[in-house]
């Protein structure tokens, strides 16, 4: 159940400027909606102007994750979007997301991930296509081809890395 609520069907309390929708007096007797946020700071949509260093999040040998939207960029809670890329002809070594999941979109070049007994199974992904990794998954990621693989990152709650050798 989702509430909209318009500039002009909001009303504005004193309290750090947090807005309130307005729903009257509802069948339930309620006579305004609880706030949208319970925070002191409110936290408004915000524009990240490309990455951060890989050296701001966590990673696993052989690729480079570069952190956009986390919660030091913009005080996100639940996501971390950002990009990964793989040298040519690349195999790291095994990992997992702990209790994140992970949707990728490939830019450009090929992703390969390997999964079960293993590593035996695997899923390919190419530029245009989406990936999910669910969590709890140990996996390895290849690139197998002769040029760089680059995709768009998103995992949620955070960029939980668990690298098997740790």
């Amino acid at each position: 159940m989702f509430t909209t609520c318009a500039a002009s069907a909001c009303k504005l309390t004193n309290e750090a400027n947090i807005r309130y929708p307005s729903v009257g007096r509802g069948a339930y007797g309620y006579e305004e909606a609880k706030p949208l946020t319970t925070k002191r700071e409110l936290i408004v949509p915000k524009v990240v102007r490309g990455t951060r260093p890989p050296s701001d999040t966590a990673q696993t040998p052989g690729l480079v994750r570069r952190p956009a939207i986390d919660g030091s960029s913009v005080g996100a809670s639940k996501i971390w979007f950002g990009t990964v890329t793989s040298e040519p002809n690349h195999k790291g070594p095994p990992h997992m997301h702990g209790e994140a999941e992970t949707a990728a979109y490939v830019i450009s070049g090929h992703v390969r991930v390997h999964y079960g007994e293993d590593f035996k199974e695997w899923v390919e992904a190419g530029p245009g296509d989406f990936l999910f990794v669910p969590a709890h998954m140990w996996h390895i990621e290849e690139n197998p081809y002769d040029v760089p693989s680059e995709q768009f990152l998103a995992r949620g709650p955070d960029n939980i890395v668990i690298n098997m050798e740790e």
